[in-house]
């Protein structure tokens, strides 16, 4: 534990309850912790608090996304270990600019994040730029594959878009978008005939992290 004394650690998550039980348990590994609640802020403590890792979620909700901040703490303080823990399985299921996430982070799931010994690692290996790939355990649960397309779709019905804006920000047809809507329920399982509106299961399912995206 005297080595972690030493490393300061930022978390950068939307939810306040995250921020505190990340906050208390990597406090009482040795980390000095501090935790903010949007990109904005977590922009200004890294200048003020030069942390050696930050930890920060993929969707913030309106706004800067998580990928932009870890791509600017990647240009601006390359130094930086980075990790990301999020609630999806697939980070285009977070942001649009997924591809934008530097390559060394450290990915996470939260309802994969069974013990802090596992965090730790992440932190540890974040610090050597170990390949995320080996360091990423398989998860131990059944989850719904769907493309890439579709992901996005479900991902703007989170943000609450209507079918004609998605078509617009989508630059498609109101009917083609219509159909990968379809699409995108019926891949989830969601069937027209049953009697719960299909948006608000498939953004529980969004939510909830049983959802993959398959290249």
């Amino acid at each position: 534990m005297s080595s972690n004394k030493a490393l300061r650690i930022l978390v950068a998550d939307d939810e306040e309850f995250t921020q505190v039980m990340l906050k208390g348990l990597l406090t009482t590994e040795g980390y000095l912790v501090k935790s903010v609640g949007n990109v904005n802020d977590a922009i200004m403590m890294v200048d003020e608090f030069e942390p050696h890792v930050v930890i920060s979620d993929l969707n913030f909700g309106p706004g800067p996304s998580g990928a932009e901040l870890l791509t600017r703490i990647n240009q601006d303080a390359p130094w930086i270990g980075l990790v990301i823990l999020t609630s999806h399985a697939s980070p285009e299921l977070a942001v649009a600019a997924s591809g934008d996430i530097p390559s060394h982070a450290i990915y996470l799931v939260k309802s994969e994040l069974n013990s802090i010994n596992t965090l730790v690692s992440a932190i540890k290996a974040s610090l050597g730029k170990s390949d995320p790939a080996k360091f990423r355990e398989k998860s131990n649960k059944e989850l719904i594959e769907i493309s890439a397309a579709q992901a996005e779709v479900l991902r703007m019905i989170a943000e609450g878009l209507s079918n004609p804006a998605i078509a617009e920000r989508r630059r498609t047809t109101l009917r083609a978008t219509e159909g990968l809507i379809q699409r995108t329920f019926a891949a989830l399982g969601i069937r027209a005939e049953d009697d719960l509106n299909p948006r608000i299961v498939a953004v529980k399912m969004w939510h909830l992290g049983k959802i993959v995206v398959v290249k």
